[in-house]
């Protein structure tokens, strides 16, 4: 059943003007409601810049009317213009950052008032509950932000957050995202768009398959898509992604990342999925009608190695549901770089304790 046609969408509200008190007040639910490390420390974070560029104005201001005064060469007009553009510079921060802030709260406005009237519900944060996907980063700090869920809870959209490690190490994966279930229990294949690679053709996905996993296909699909299926169900894979279901996901889901795993289909793109456009809205519900569309043809589709042996009967309905283990996840490539490197850094810090107490440990050792 579709979500909803794209001319019943109401779109209105996303382009709707946002007075200055709703956003005030989405952002204070937003610092209530949300995690710790999500609140802005807007207080904190202005007044010290308001007090340095006060600082900055006190020590500079005086200094460019002393070499404006008189008889000032081009040396003394840059320096004052120097002393300047500092202070402006310092104020700018601010103004900046609370501009930033402003727009992101009427965002959020416009896309509570977009679901109200399509009669989906809105969060503005809910955790991450250990989300399982491609995309999805796991061990870290992890919370779901935007989160918009259909009317009958059969699609869901929002943005992926996950923080890891502190520091200098400290790394934040953020993701958009849509999942929705189908009538069929699938293999877990990975269609990864080469669309939203990073610099570098870098995947956006976490998931890193063991290539013997890759399934290389010929014409636009394999230009457009690397295809990724658990070893021996090459032959499934093809069955379940016909050339015209190849060519709807080229019409419709070319620049998503598509996940199928047992009954839950998922799309990831590093941003444009959560937005405010309501042509792209049209096209994304698009884009989850036509695969639910093609699940009529998956739910035909059984797993042969869940079959006993002396099995009678060769049609789908005497075929039990499910998926056999080795189809179920993809092997993930063992990180190699990251381990070789660390263990560097290991030996290193080892010599390096090592050569500091080597007298003390002769000494030991000779007494």
């Amino acid at each position: 059943m579709p979500l909803r046609a794209a001319t019943e969408l109401d779109t209105a509200a996303l382009t709707a003007s946002v007075p200055l008190a709703e956003a005030r007040a989405i952002a204070r639910e937003a610092d209530a409601a949300g995690p710790a490390s999500a609140r802005r420390p807007r207080a904190a974070i202005l007044l010290l810049i308001v007090a340095m560029f006060g600082l900055t104005l006190t020590l500079f201001a005086p200094m460019s009317v002393r070499m404006l005064s008189g008889r000032p060469d081009a040396a003394d007009i840059a320096f004052a213009v120097i002393g300047i553009l500092i202070p402006l510079g310092m104020l700018a921060v601010p103004v900046w950052i609370a501009a930033r802030w402003l727009a992101e709260d009427r965002r959020r406005v416009r896309l509570r008032g977009f679901a109200a009237a399509n009669g989906w519900t809105y969060r503005l944060w809910a955790p991450s509950g250990g989300a399982v996907g491609a995309a999805f980063e796991a061990g870290g700090d992890e919370n779901l932000f935007d989160v918009l869920r259909t009317a009958d809870q059969g699609a869901e959209f929002g943005r992926y957050k996950s923080v890891t490690g502190t520091g200098r190490s400290r790394t934040v994966k953020t993701t958009e995202y849509v999942t929705f279930s189908v009538p069929a229990e699938l293999p877990h294949i990975v269609l990864d768009s080469r669309a939203n690679d990073g610099p570098f053709g870098r995947s956006n996905l976490v998931l890193d398959p063991v290539r013997d996993q890759r399934l290389k296909l010929e014409g636009d699909f394999d230009r457009s898509f690397r295809m990724y299926c658990p070893t021996g169900y090459e032959a499934d894979a093809l069955y379940l992604l016909p050339p015209d279901i190849m060519q709807s996901l080229l019409t419709h889901a070319r620049a998503l990342d598509v996940e199928l795993m047992g009954s839950t289909v998922r799309l990831y793109a590093p941003q444009g999925i959560i937005t405010t456009d309501g042509d792209s809205w049209r096209r994304l519900l698009d884009t989850v009608d036509s695969i639910r569309d093609m699940a009529r043809q998956w739910a035909q589709w059984r797993d042969d190695r869940l079959m006993p042996e002396n099995a009678v009967g060769s049609f789908p309905g005497a075929r039990p549901l499910g998926v056999a283990r080795q189809g179920r996840r993809l092997r993930n490539r063992f990180p190699w770089f990251a381990f070789v490197f660390g263990l560097v850094g290991l030996v290193v810090w080892l010599i390096s304790v090592i050569s500091e107490d080597s007298e003390g440990i002769a000494g030991w050792l000779g007494s």
